[in-house]
Protein backbone atom coordinates (compact mmCIF):
# COMPACT_ATOMS: atom_id res chain seq x y z
CA UNK A 1 0.00 0.00 0.00
CA UNK A 2 1.33 3.59 -1.16
CA UNK A 3 0.81 5.97 1.95
CA UNK A 4 -0.06 9.89 0.28
CA UNK A 5 0.01 12.78 2.29
CA UNK A 6 -2.17 16.02 1.92
CA UNK A 7 -2.77 19.23 3.28
CA UNK A 8 -6.35 20.52 3.26
CA UNK A 9 -7.48 23.63 4.77
CA UNK A 10 -10.94 24.18 6.82
CA UNK A 11 -11.49 27.49 8.20
CA UNK A 12 -8.48 28.75 7.28
CA UNK A 13 -6.42 25.97 9.50
CA UNK A 14 -4.31 23.62 7.57
CA UNK A 15 -4.17 20.36 8.38
CA UNK A 16 -2.34 17.08 7.11
CA UNK A 17 -3.48 14.02 6.40
CA UNK A 18 -2.75 10.38 5.08
CA UNK A 19 -4.52 8.28 2.51
CA UNK A 20 -3.56 4.99 1.59
CA UNK A 21 -3.74 3.58 -1.93
CA UNK A 22 -3.89 -0.02 -2.75
CA UNK A 23 -3.91 -1.23 -6.31
CA UNK A 24 -5.51 -4.66 -7.63
CA UNK A 25 -5.49 -5.30 -11.78
CA UNK A 26 -9.24 -6.50 -12.37
CA UNK A 27 -9.47 -7.45 -15.92
CA UNK A 28 -6.36 -6.58 -17.22
CA UNK A 29 -7.64 -2.43 -15.49
CA UNK A 30 -6.37 -0.77 -12.72
CA UNK A 31 -8.78 -0.31 -10.17
CA UNK A 32 -7.81 1.59 -6.31
CA UNK A 33 -9.23 0.85 -3.01
CA UNK A 34 -8.67 4.09 -0.73
CA UNK A 35 -7.75 3.93 2.54
CA UNK A 36 -7.43 6.99 5.11
CA UNK A 37 -5.44 6.91 8.74
CA UNK A 38 -6.77 8.57 11.93
CA UNK A 39 -2.75 10.25 13.02
CA UNK A 40 0.74 10.12 11.09
CA UNK A 41 1.32 6.23 10.26
CA UNK A 42 5.00 7.44 9.68
CA UNK A 43 5.30 8.31 13.34
CA UNK A 44 8.18 7.05 14.70
CA UNK A 45 7.36 7.94 18.24
CA UNK A 46 4.10 5.82 18.18
CA UNK A 47 6.11 2.38 16.52
CA UNK A 48 4.12 0.05 19.07
CA UNK A 49 0.73 1.87 18.56
CA UNK A 50 0.91 2.50 14.47
CA UNK A 51 -2.31 3.55 13.27
CA UNK A 52 -4.40 1.01 11.30
CA UNK A 53 -5.88 2.21 8.21
CA UNK A 54 -9.13 2.17 7.48
CA UNK A 55 -10.73 1.50 3.79
CA UNK A 56 -13.19 4.30 2.68
CA UNK A 57 -14.31 3.29 -1.11
CA UNK A 58 -12.60 0.97 -3.77
CA UNK A 59 -13.73 0.89 -7.67
CA UNK A 60 -11.44 3.99 -8.68
CA UNK A 61 -10.11 3.77 -11.95
CA UNK A 62 -7.54 6.57 -11.27
CA UNK A 63 -5.19 7.57 -8.76
CA UNK A 64 -6.02 11.14 -8.96
CA UNK A 65 -9.66 10.48 -8.77
CA UNK A 66 -9.21 8.29 -5.76
CA UNK A 67 -7.39 11.22 -4.13
CA UNK A 68 -9.71 13.42 -4.87
CA UNK A 69 -12.47 11.85 -3.09
CA UNK A 70 -10.20 10.83 -0.07
CA UNK A 71 -9.39 14.92 0.32
CA UNK A 72 -12.95 15.79 -0.25
CA UNK A 73 -14.26 12.75 2.25
CA UNK A 74 -11.75 14.16 5.10
CA UNK A 75 -12.61 17.51 4.37
CA UNK A 76 -16.09 16.65 5.16
CA UNK A 77 -15.02 14.55 8.14
CA UNK A 78 -13.19 16.99 9.63
CA UNK A 79 -15.92 19.52 9.41
CA UNK A 80 -18.02 16.98 11.10
CA UNK A 81 -15.81 17.15 13.57
CA UNK A 82 -14.97 20.45 13.98
CA UNK A 83 -18.89 21.51 14.53
CA UNK A 84 -19.38 19.72 17.06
Amino acid sequence: MRIIKRKITINGAPYDIWLGLKTEIIARRPHFQLFYYLDDPNNRENKSNKPVPIKNKMGFENEKAAIEFGKSFMIDLYTKMLNK
